[in-house]
Formats: C-alpha cells, sequence, structure tokens
C-alpha cells in the first residue's frame, strides 16, 4: 500500500507543479474501451484468466494544469474452471486525476501525453463456487497515455492502465485472490 500512495501523490505532484502545459477548459464526456489482461491468481492452483473486456464511461473537467474526472468502468475476465468457462468482473467507480502535457508535434500532428492516478471502489465478482461470489473492495490505478485533436471539441486516446483491488474476499471470507492487471485503451473525449 505504500508503493500506491507514493505513485498516487506522485502524480498529484506533476499534476499541480507541471509548468510547461497549456490547459484547455471546460467539462468533457470520455468513452474508452480496451482488452483487459487480468494477472494470473492462486487458487486451488492458477488461474490463468483469458484477455477480457474493459469499458469506462468518465465525466470529467479541463483545468490548468490538468484534468480530474469521475470515472464508472467494468472489466470482466473468463478463466477456464473444469468443463466450463467462469468470469471474473469488476465494476468500479473511481476518482482520477491526470497531468495533461499539450501542444506536442509528431510531424503535422498535434499531440498531447498524460499520466494520472486514480482512487475508487470496485465490486467484484467470481463466480468459480457455483454462484456469484461478491465483494466490494478499495480499488486504484494508474494511467498513461497520448491523445490526439481530431477537432476543438474531441479528442482521441490511446493508453495504457495499470488497475488493482484490494484482494476480494469470498465465501465468507474464506477464499481471497489477487485481482490486478493492465488495459490498452481506445478513447474518444468530447467537450461539452
Amino acid at each position: 500500500m505504500k508503493k500506491i500512495t507514493i505513485a498516487f501523490l506522485s502524480c498529484l505532484f506533476l499534476l499541480l507543479f507541471a509548468s510547461s502545459v497549456f490547459a484547455r477548459g471546460g467539462t468533457y464526456v470520455a468513452l474508452r474501451g480496451g482488452g483487459s489482461f487480468l494477472n494470473n491468481a492462486d487458487y486451488l492452483g492458477t488461474l490463468d484468466f483469458d484477455t477480457g473486456l474493459d469499458a469506462s464511461v468518465a465525466v470529467g473537467y479541463n483545468y490548468i494544469p490538468g484534468r480530474v474526472e469521475i470515472e464508472l468502468g467494468s472489466r470482466s475476465n473468463s478463466f477456464s474452471c473444469g468443463a466450463t468457462d467462469c468470469q471474473d468482473t469488476a465494476l468500479s467507480l473511481m476518482f482520477n486525476t491526470y497531468a495533461e502535457f499539450y501542444d506536442q508535434h509528431i510531424g503535422s500532428m498535434n499531440i498531447s501525453t498524460f499520466i494520472g492516478g486514480g482512487l475508487g471502489m470496485s465490486r467484484v465478482a467470481l463466480n468459480v463456487f457455483g454462484g456469484d461470489n461478491t465483494d466490494l473492495v478499495f480499488s486504484y490505478q494508474i494511467t498513461f497515455g497520448v491523445g490526439h485533436e481530431l477537432s476543438d471539441t474531441m479528442t482521441l486516446d490511446i493508453g495504457y492502465r495499470y488497475f488493482a483491488t484490494e484482494d476480494p474476499k469470498f465465501q465468507n471470507g474464506t477464499v481471497s485472490i489477487e485481482n490486478r492487471g493492465s488495459t490498452l485503451f481506445l478513447g474518444l473525449r468530447l467537450e461539452i
């Protein structure tokens, strides 16, 4: 938990004290989707998760020198459990903050780069025990990527996210597994 706190405070430091940032102002809506790569977990052997889906919607605000947002996300990964496929899903509500560096150029493309972190809660469900078992746990994420302005009000994002939760507990607290992994995503931000 100490490493998480240091990483999150580092992101806040970048956000508050980055001097080379030019910010756009205003409210935006963001849609993101991509592949979810959940780390293997140990439970009666190794749970080997398949590539899954990560999708989210966020409402945020751009300000100097970054942006803040509230994000609702869903992640789902299958794994083999005997003759059937089982699911690990997480529904999360996150508060995210970003430092964003605008007006960088690659050829004729005007891009921005961003780095950020988020804290929140997730409802994790694991249906390996003959039914859905759920736990509400603390979650955090670290994100970085690039944005490309498609118009004055629309930005295409490409990024990487590391997402993790406190280990959820199932079966009345007798079973605990790790729940963490990576996402590669595409996103669209629309200023409103």
